[in-house]
């Protein structure tokens, strides 16, 4: 595992043996949006939105394990590129564990009257709940909610130019990613990541194809209910010319443009929505655990090659075996020279030994820590799904018993004709 600095870790360690995350400490919310301009920089947009994260001591905390310059109460702006520094840096330094997402930086799966306008209040609003919802995950987790880029990434201006450079460890992440070529030709592939991995890709399959659903469903009652209007239409130009029932006509007219007022309530199902997309955009956090999985087991199988060429070498010295060259030409390397070359390369032997030792120890701990969080995973997820359906099911019964309403309401009218 990387690590920013080893008193860091040490601190995240300690904190973890208390059981408790950030989030039993502090308060986190992102209470206000703005839009600003942008001004000194080369951009494509003229402007962006900037996010107000407010944090505050929760009261009765003890001090005995209060972490270190964490301030009371602080409120500090974030735009979302700097939302997404801070979770490339928590990938690289914590390779293990399954970083949550951020929300959508484009509309994703839209219908209807679904907003594409970055600017616009309704989509600022929904990133906004994705943003806040990112930090209290992050708040929640026993080792990364005390990393102290984290804590001053919520609190102070500068969050550090040597832990969290943008620059360097995004172009870090971007030269481990060109590295994961060569992996696909790993000799030994663990067929449980091998699993997670196939995994991932099935759930961003299955859940992009519910969201798809979803919205050509949502297209659909929308245009239903809208269609309904045109009923409301006809009865409020029919009902004077009609003595005998013009009043319940008019009083029709009325039930039916409240019924077709019911599309506003599909504006819910964004959340059902947006909650859907979290674990759309797991699946990438999913791939980038195996990827770097991958990039353990290809560490081992290196070094284990070096190890065997090196061997190999030691035999041919002590056999005193020549190579074809030497035989051409009839050159016999002297006893010193011999022992020469066989103490250096027992020497490089040593260090392969050592190497090898350490990378089969890393990947076999990378694993270990990996598997904990992985299972973890699979658990808050179904959780949060089976939460997420619920509350789905509650908004369809809700909208349902509001349209029996309504055709009640329009018979009795149509009743009293």
């Amino acid at each position: 595992m990387e690590s920013g600095n080893s008193e860091s870790v040490s601190q995240e360690n300690a904190n973890e043996s208390t059981g408790l995350s950030l989030l039993d400490v502090l308060d986190i919310t992102i209470s206000d949006t703005e839009k600003r301009l942008n001004t000194g920089t080369v951009n494509l947009r003229d402007s962006h939105t900037v996010y107000f994260i407010e944090t505050k001591i929760k009261e009765n905390t003890s001090t005995a394990w209060r972490p270190e310059h964490l301030e009371s109460f602080s409120g500090i702006w974030r735009r979302y590129s700097e939302f997404e520094t801070l979770k490339t840096y928590l990938q690289i330094t914590y390779p293990y564990i399954i970083i949550p997402p951020l929300p959508e930086k484009r509309a994703l799966f839209p219908w209807q009257i679904t907003t594409t306008d970055l600017f616009h209040p309704e989509f600022v609003d929904r990133r906004k709940a994705g943003l806040e919802n990112f930090l209290l995950r992050v708040a929640s987790h026993k080792v990364i909610s005390f990393n102290k880029v984290f804590m001053r990434f919520l609190q102070q201006e500068d969050i550090g130019s040597d832990p969290i450079s943008a620059i360097g460890y995004i172009g870090k992440a971007d030269a481990k990613l060109k590295s994961l070529g060569a992996l696909f030709m790993l000799k030994k592939p663990d067929k449980r990541f091998e699993e997670i991995k196939n995994y991932s890709n099935e759930l961003y399959s299955n859940i992009s194809n519910v969201l798809k659903v979803r919205a050509k469903l949502v297209d659909r009652i929308y245009a239903i209910h809208k269609l309904h209007a045109n009923y409301g239409r006809v009865f409020t130009q029919w009902a004077p010319a009609e003595k005998e029932i013009g009043k319940e006509l008019d009083k029709a007219s009325h039930f039916f443009h409240a019924y077709a007022s019911l599309s506003e309530c599909l504006d819910e199902e964004e959340q059902f929505a947006d909650q859907m997309k979290e674990y759309l955009f797991f699946s990438d956090s999913l791939r980038s655990v195996c990827k770097a999985q991958e990039m353990f087991q290809y560490e081992v199988e290196c070094s284990d090659e070096n190890l065997s060429a090196k061997s190999m070498q030691r035999e041919n010295l002590l056999q005193g075996k020549k190579s074809f060259m030497s035989r051409w030409f009839a050159s016999v390397d002297t006893d010193e020279v011999r022992d020469l070359k066989l103490q250096q390369i027992e020497a490089q032997l040593r260090d392969a030994e050592t190497r090898c030792k350490q990378s089969s120890e890393d990947a076999n701990q990378f694993v270990e820590n990996a598997q904990t969080e992985i299972e973890k995973f699979q658990l808050q997820k179904v959780k949060d799904l089976k939460e997420t359906f619920v509350l789905y099911a509650i908004l369809q019964i809700k909208m349902c018993k509001k349209a029996l309403g309504h055709w009640q309401s329009l018979r009795e009218c149509i009743e009293r004709m």
